[in-house]
């Protein structure tokens, strides 16, 4: 068995079906993560999916990210109790977009509300 052949039987042996879908709450891994910074950023919300195992993610406020991530670098999360509804580690330029979308979400709800009770 050549080398290549081995490697790719290694990687389907080692390969698991994350079984993640559109709705569901994630974290993917920090690419520069350090001993001052988690290793994960999140949550996220799986926007859309792709068939090569990547995945659309959004804030739970709306903000879509720019990127794609493999399903290699996500992680179901799963909320506690005590969890609040903004992401617990994100740069500030994300966390800035994020109140954005929310306050434009709010903004559409209170337009909604105010039409509905005319």
């Amino acid at each position: 068995m050549s080398r290549m052949e081995k490697e790719v039987s290694q990687r389907e042996e080692t390969y698991r079906e994350r079984g993640l879908g559109i709705g569901d709450l994630v974290k993917h891994r920090h690419e520069a993560s350090t001993k001052l910074h988690p290793q994960w950023d999140g949550p996220f919300l799986i926007r859309d999916v792709t068939d090569k195992n990547t995945y659309q993610l959004q804030t739970r406020n709306g903000y879509i990210l720019k990127n794609l991530y493999n399903g290699e670098r996500l992680q179901r999360y799963y909320l506690s109790l005590n969890s609040q509804n903004s992401l617990w580690f994100a740069s500030s330029s994300l966390r800035q977009k994020d109140a954005a979308a929310l306050r434009h979400k709010e903004k559409q709800q209170k337009q909604v509300l105010s039409s509905t009770s005319h």
